[in-house]
């Protein structure tokens, strides 16, 4: 995939709306510096490995702040390859609600991202595509994914912000992106939403990436992942500052 990123450093991205009940901490001490801004029309991060070779038993969480709708579905984070392989966490056609896609099968949360608002988004994927969508540590409720039950592996593949072949971009900025290979509970949520506190290398922690370059067109993992190599921007996309 070649890389044609146009990068900026925005201005800060601030939380201007209600964010959920929770015991995450939303102050400078819960996140470091930068984010990744992909509020351009065809801005995402790509890595040629997949995060997780899971398709059980997994974890996807990240910051994000929302800056409007698709008028397709959108990625968050997806390991393989959207309508191939593999399975994510996405936003639904036209709306801000969290749903999962597996393979080419969309299945909408109840939950809706608010506007403007940091939160910390987590999906947690068990047996029987079953997966529990939390906010800020926070249940939203469990859904039944669509699609090959167990999800087909996910190649050789993982995106974040979008994808190459399937334009599912997102507007929205993006930080503190993990995969687990293990379920989380709630609680350990509450403490992974603290990315100032997070190592890389706790146990069953695959991928994580604070992105914390500020500049140019690659992100690397820290910790577990780092073996994995530099995630490439592409596309529309600029860094953001938190605040």
């Amino acid at each position: 995939v070649a890389t044609t990123a146009a990068v900026a450093t925005t201005a800060a991205v601030a939380t201007t709306a209600a964010v959920p009940t929770t015991g995450v901490a939303t102050t400078a001490a819960a996140y470091i510096n930068y984010a990744l801004d992909f509020r351009g029309a065809s801005g995402y991060l790509y890595m040629k490995s997949a995060a997780s070779l899971q398709v059980t038993g997994i974890t996807y969480s990240a910051w994000v702040n929302l800056a409007g709708t698709r008028s397709g579905t959108a990625v968050l984070l997806y390991n393989g390859n959207p309508g191939t392989n593999g399975v994510g966490i996405v936003l639904s056609p036209n709306t801000p609600r969290i749903a999962i896609q597996n393979k080419n099968v969309v299945t909408a949360s109840t939950y809706a991202l608010p506007l403007d608002t940091w939160v910390f988004v987590s999906a947690v994927g068990t047996a029987g595509n079953q997966w529990e969508i939390f906010a800020n540590g926070v249940s939203q409720g469990v859904l039944v994914a669509g699609g090959p039950s167990p999800p087909e592996s996910p190649g050789t593949r993982f995106y974040v912000g979008g994808a190459s072949a399937t334009s599912q971009y997102v507007n929205a900025v993006i930080d503190c992106i993990q995969i687990w290979d293990v379920t989380r509970t709630a609680a350990q949520l509450v403490s992974d939403a603290v990315e100032s506190a997070v190592t890389g290398f706790e146990p069953g922690l695959s991928v994580f990436l604070p992105a914390q370059e500020g500049a140019g067109l690659a992100t690397t993992p820290v910790g577990n992942g780092a073996s994995k190599g530099a995630l490439s921007l592409t596309g529309t996309f600029a860094w953001a500052t938190r605040a």
